[in-house]
């Protein structure tokens, strides 16, 4: 079982809720996926309070109702959602089927190793939820159905309509792994017994006669031209022709049912689920056309077979640009999260960041945190620097993540000599040693929104002798001068300068092990990760 199933199911016992896709994504990308270290990192990130530790198998009673339990049966490790109930204790078992057994029983599978989380709302990033998308696809199925109850003088031709859209729904779950569909009923579907395979099927190459056009393209493009074709050929009254073409049409799919059926049974020797249901669909329509038969009066031109051909080429058309565009997508996407995987590599990227030369700092008042943090993170900026605004809210989020952790400097590089600049800046310094932590972050807040220096003055009151700030300021300014730094953002991390083969971004994902690393200062870790072995 994914390990990430086996998360999900935990956080939705916790009551707690994430945006799965995003998780997901996170999870893959990370450098130890799919480790235990790997699930803990990703809860990290997300804001959600976590400890993977070991256990006593004699304190097993002091852990709460559910918990994540690292399990060994046989030379198999794997992770379990686990809950105790009274005496017994349900356990999953690499699958998402659940097993209730004592707790002895229980123990001798347990390899002493639980995952905790800590139910804390207002730090979970919850669900995302596009409404507008799906209330427009809703809006839009509906008033389709509205349409076609309308347009269809016959409730028989109105019943033919679910067979196609039954058909699409199976060829999309046939091709689950170019839409990118994630169900666990439709996994436990394929895979049902041991003679029950989907993906074996559909995905061999075995056959080169399907190479270029599979069974699945021709299965989502015939269900698809079904229903478009029912409608447009409607709108012309050609009820008649259309039921006739599809009757022919279905006869000839019998041969195909039948090479379908001896290539499960002979050649891949696994039966596809999803493919007999497509098949069960094509025969109820074949016995559906023959029973319109005895009232529809059959009839065919050659205006219908060339309607017909034009939607059946422009739709297979349609189908094989879509394909090749979901393959393109998808495979980006792979490249994404192995990518990811790579540049988030800690010891990759402490490598290139101690090959950086290491910088004595100036001193600055724009110092935030603990003073004794094993951590600092400086940035050199400006106010009027576009590009400083996420860094500034980034560092501000670290912080608050990390308090006591970590110290962030920040160190301005702006011209004393221009009014502006100096204004500014020896306002928001002041704004800090006079007023405190809490109204310069409001000040910088009002600042990124208003980018209006006489409000923001005259707000906050700035009447303190600047004298001694402006040095300050002046002394930065020529340090960013001598080592060059002439633009910003720039960040430093202990000193030493932030990679350039990195976003600035990136940096959170690194926060943790820069805690856990002594060559960075006392190890002061917020979480023990036991072990991050492949699981």
């Amino acid at each position: 079982m994914n390990p990430l199933k086996t998360l999900l199911q935990y956080l939705d016992a916790e009551k707690i809720s994430i945006d799965k896709e995003e998780f997901d994504f996170q999870f893959n990308s990370h450098p130890d996926y799919p480790s235990l270290l790997a699930l803990c990192d990703t809860l990290t990130f997300f804001n959600i309070d976590n400890a993977a530790f070991k256990v006593d198998k004699a304190e097993i009673d002091l852990l709460p109702n559910n918990f994540i339990a690292k399990l060994k049966k046989g030379h198999t490790d794997f992770l379990s959602f686990v809950e105790r109930k009274e005496n017994k204790i349900s356990y999953t078992n690499g699958t998402e089927q659940k097993l209730l057994v004592t707790k002895h029983d229980f123990v001798l599978l347990w390899d002493d190793v639980v995952l905790l989380v800590e139910n804390d709302k207002g730090a979970v990033k919850q669900k995302s939820k596009n409404w507008i998308n799906s209330s427009l696809l809703l809006l839009s199925a509906l008033l389709f159905v509205s349409l076609i109850s309308i347009h269809l003088p016959n409730k028989w031709f109105l019943i033919f309509y679910v067979f196609p859209v039954i058909g699409v729904i199976l060829s999309i779950a046939a091709l689950k792994e170019l839409f990118n569909v994630k169900n666990s009923l439709l996994d436990n579907f394929c895979n049902a017994s041991s003679f029950t395979d989907c993906n074996s099927v559909i995905n061999s190459s075995k056959w080169k006669l399907f190479e270029k056009i599979s069974y699945s393209d021709l299965s989502i493009t015939f269900f698809t031209v079904q229903i478009i074709a029912l409608f447009i050929m409607g709108l012309t009254n050609r009820f008649a022709e259309y039921f006739y073409i599809q009757n022919i049409l279905l006869l000839l799919s019998v041969s195909i049912i039948l090479l379908s059926l001896y290539y499960q049974k002979f050649v891949e020797k696994k039966w596809c689920p999803i493919c007999l249901s497509i098949v069960g669909v094509l025969l109820i329509e074949l016995g559906y056309t023959f029973y319109l038969h005895s009232f529809l009066d059959y009839s065919i031109n050659f205006f219908g077979i060339i309607l017909y051909l034009f939607t059946s080429t422009l739709v297979l058309s349609i189908w094989l640009l879509l394909k090749n565009f979901l393959k393109k997508f998808n495979g980006l996407k792979e490249m994404e999260i192995k990518g990811n995987r790579f540049k988030r590599n800690y010891s990759i990227f402490k490598r290139i960041l101690t090959s950086n030369e290491k910088f004595v700092l100036p001193d600055t008042p724009l110092a935030f945190g603990n003073d004794g943090a094993p951590l600092e993170i400086s940035i050199v900026t400006s106010p009027f620097c576009g590009y400083c605004q996420e860094p500034h809210y980034m560092l501000k989020s670290i912080l608050k993540k990390y308090n006591g952790y970590v110290k962030v400097s920040t160190i301005y590089n702006a011209n004393p000599k221009i009014e502006i600049f100096r204004k500014l800046t020896t306002g928001i310094i002041d704004i800090k040693l006079s007023q405190g932590e809490e109204f310069y972050y409001r000040a910088m807040d009002d600042w990124y929104k208003t980018k209006d220096s006489q409000k923001l003055l005259e707000k906050f009151q700035i009447n303190t002798d600047t004298a001694k700030i402006e040095q300050i300021l002046k002394t930065q300014h020529e340090w960013c001068k001598h080592n060059n730094f002439n633009f910003t953002p720039c960040l430093f991390v202990n000193g030493y300068r932030y990679p350039k083969e990195y976003d600035i971004a990136d940096l959170p994902f690194f926060i943790d092990e820069l805690l856990d690393d002594t060559s960075f200062g006392e190890k002061k870790s917020m979480f023990k990760i036991v072990e991050a072995e492949k699981l």
